[in-house]
């Protein structure tokens, strides 16, 4: 990715995306446009996916090519963060907290914004009864549709009714948008 970037003669318009993530694949076809628009001064986009390991790379060619994306596409493997997000999982669901956070914070030391990483840490301190800190990070993760959910939850009991609305309704919009079409 740096050497890409630096031997680059013309600006290079780098956009980190990932299959699961609405926000950042509503926002390609914009930069392929601009692309488009300054091709005359050699602008390129460079897409850096930051999908799961077992996408890369026929499920994210076949996604991309579905949504008619069509600028080079590289995937990010920062020493595959997502095994420790897995891993703090499985010690989360087995009720380990202390040993599910330090994974979901060695992930989150390779990719500061790993949207599963903080969705993960947010309902870790939300089973804590942590709400401030888990609402930190579920704001952190909000390309993760639960964590609206969760947001939703959180801000009812504590009777903020417009930001559970809010959370509510984004949550709907999200899981609305990964239903198959037929």
């Amino acid at each position: 990715l740096e050497e890409y970037i630096s031997e680059s003669k013309t600006p290079v318009i780098v956009s980190f995306w990932a299959t699961y993530c609405v926000p950042c694949i509503e926002e390609i076809p914009y930069f392929e446009e601009l692309v488009k628009k300054y091709e005359d001064r050699g602008v390129k986009l460079l897409l850096v996916s930051l999908d799961f390991e077992e996408f890369y790379p026929n499920k994210i060619r076949r996604f991309a090519d579905k949504m008619k994306f069509s600028s080079p596409i590289v995937w990010l493997d920062e020493t595959n963060a997502d095994a420790y997000v897995n891993l703090g999982r499985l010690y989360q669901l087995r009720g380990q907290m202390k040993q599910a956070k330090k994974l979901y914070q060695i992930a989150l030391s390779h990719i500061p914004e790993h949207p599963l990483a903080l969705y993960n840490m947010g309902t870790l301190f939300d089973e804590l009864d942590e709400l401030d800190t888990a609402i930190e990070y579920y704001r952190r993760a909000l390309v993760v549709p639960d964590a609206h959910y969760n947001l939703a939850r959180i801000y009812e009991a504590r009777g903020d009714e417009l930001a559970s609305l809010r959370h509510m309704r984004r949550y709907e919009q999200l899981i609305e948008y990964d239903r198959p079409r037929g």
